[in-house]
């Protein structure tokens, strides 16, 4: 289980739309 992918993936997401 790759829980720390869900929150690089956020992390990424929020980085991406600049909030």
């Amino acid at each position: 289980v790759h829980h720390m992918s869900i929150s690089t993936q956020t992390f990424n997401l929020c980085r991406h739309l600049n909030i």
